[in-house]
């Protein structure tokens, strides 16, 4: 994939990327490519595109990530947002934490190939891995990338955050995630979480523009213990 061309995109979308650290971004997004086929990770396969749309738009997030920061990254996928925070956060551990195993090991694979040591991936359900001692109040930030809609994303996310910590969405078209918010409200209180805050950004490269909003929610009080329920009632 061409340098330039992805140095040029960060540019464009005020980002500040090392020359180190774009290379090892666009080698992870040939590597994705190279293993679509095997693994069904992802339907954007053009350059440009996936710099934009996976690359870049998983930068987004790492203004709301402070120094340090120990980060679950709930419905990984394909490694967005983790691996890029990863890549350019070495100060940062980060759990990619999916459900669907060959995901978890493509990810795996990836953070072998890259060095990145500061990934740690896991195959689970959050909703029961909330229940772990290990992981329940052990985050800083809990990220999670058009997994699901505000109010189930509260319940699945609340637990894993220590007070103080942030969960962090990342969402498309302004209006729904508004609606989304409102709906979320009274999930949001009972898990803990305080107002959410809302941050909107357009995404740009020289042949598209994208609509983005990341929606950050503060940890202020300990989540019942009862929660997160099981995922069929959290649905309902």
């Amino acid at each position: 994939m061409e340098l330039r061309m992805f140095l040029e995109i960060c540019g464009m979308n005020n980002i500040e990327c090392a020359e180190d650290a774009a290379r090892k971004m666009l080698e992870f997004a040939e590597f994705l490519i190279a293993e679509n086929k095997k693994y069904n990770l992802t339907s954007v396969t053009e350059q440009e595109a996936l710099m934009l749309r996976h690359l870049v738009d998983s930068m987004t997030v790492l203004p709301y990530i402070k120094s340090g920061a120990r980060v679950l990254d709930i419905g990984a996928g394909a490694g967005f947002p983790s691996v890029p925070v990863a890549i350019m956060r070495p100060d940062v551990q980060i759990v990619p934490l999916d459900a669907t195993l060959k995901k978890v090991r493509f990810i795996e694979e990836a953070a072998r190939m890259l060095g990145l040591d500061n990934a740690s991936p896991v195959c689970g359900r959050a909703e029961t891995l909330a229940h772990e001692e290990a992981y329940r109040a052990h985050f800083d930030a809990v990220t999670a990338r058009a997994v699901s809609r505000m109010r189930i994303l509260c319940e699945l996310g609340g637990a894993f955050l220590r007070r103080g910590g942030v969960l962090i969405a990342m969402k498309g078209e302004a209006s729904q995630t508004r609606d989304e918010i409102a709906e979320a409200e009274e999930t949001a209180k009972r898990m803990g979480l305080a107002d959410a805050v809302t941050h909107e950004m357009t995404l740009t490269s020289p042949t598209e523009t994208l609509s983005r909003v990341i929606v950050t929610m503060e940890k202020a009080a300990d989540t019942p213990p009862q929660y997160p329920r099981a995922y069929n009632k959290i649905i309902k």
